[in-house]
């Protein structure tokens, strides 16, 4: 009886020790720590460390479904602006098609004078001066062609110009909507209560503790002046802890189509 208690106690206790390994395994085997530095290297060769940079740190359910949510309404935005744009393609080129035929006339009528001038020029005497005078008779009928020439083609003119400013008021509108989703435009706002955020100091360095999950993304924006320009730099990549050393640089920007990039991008023009 006495042994048997024995027995009963050290399995209880094989048990307990086990139960707390695994809980402290639990707790700790799948947190990891992230360093890294933000950096640029110039076309010359110089490295340009990165401070004051914020580098978020988000879990891999939250910045997948933010993606899910931009490229959804980037798909329901090109949905309605496609053909919309297609149309006042068309109607610009019809429009440019039909002002041109005018002006095609009116450049007919510049180059016969041009040619008039020419010929009366080779010649000499009585010739030339009825040359002449055959070129001021042609020049009064082809000046009225011509004022009436425009005010033919002042309408086709003015379509034009609609349909012109029109197409492009519309091809402006798609061009900012994809470089701001190209760009992840105002993503701080959607990530920022999920994530750890941590500012790179002077040289560019940063530390991030406890992470959990199998992997989270990285995300960072930086800018550089660059002789009265501003070079701007985004990065979106996955982490996990077989990598805890992260270097942001240019071999890893948004759309270097790098091995640890988050791709989002693919058949973005």
């Amino acid at each position: 009886m006495f042994k048997t208690r024995i027995i009963y106690f050290c399995l209880l206790a094989s048990i307990f020790t086990c139960s707390n390994a695994l809980s402290a395994e639990k707790k700790t085997g799948s947190n990891f720590q992230l360093h890294g530095q933000v950096f640029i290297v110039t076309k010359g060769q110089q490295t340009f460390k990165l401070p004051l940079v914020q580098v978020f740190a988000v879990p891999e359910a939250i910045i997948l479904k933010v993606i899910a949510s931009r490229v959804a309404v980037r798909n329901e935005f090109l949905l309605n602006i496609t053909p919309q744009l297609n149309e006042k393609k068309q109607a610009m080129d019809q429009a440019n098609a039909e002002a041109k035929t005018r002006s095609d006339v009116s450049d007919a009528l510049l180059r016969q004078g041009k040619d008039f001038i020419d010929k009366c020029a080779a010649l000499n005497g009585a010739a030339f001066d009825k040359c002449m005078k055959d070129y001021d008779d042609f020049k009064v009928r082809r000046d009225e062609a011509l004022e009436e020439g425009q005010k033919e083609a002042k309408p086709y003119y003015a379509r034009r110009n609609t349909a012109t400013r029109e197409y492009e008021n519309l091809a402006s509108q798609y061009k900012g909507q994809r470089d701001a989703f190209k760009s992840l435009d105002g993503i701080e706002s959607d990530i920022a209560t999920s994530s750890k955020i941590v500012k790179t100091d002077a040289d560019g360095n940063f530390s991030l503790a406890d992470m959990k999950g199998k992997r989270i993304a990285l995300f960072a924006r930086a800018k550089r002046q660059v002789i009265g320009e501003t070079e701007d730099y985004i990065w979106l990549i996955w982490a996990d802890k077989t990598n805890s050393n992260i270097m942001l640089s240019n071999d890893n920007l948004i759309d270097s189509k790098c091995s640890e990039c988050i791709r989002f991008l693919d058949g973005i023009e």
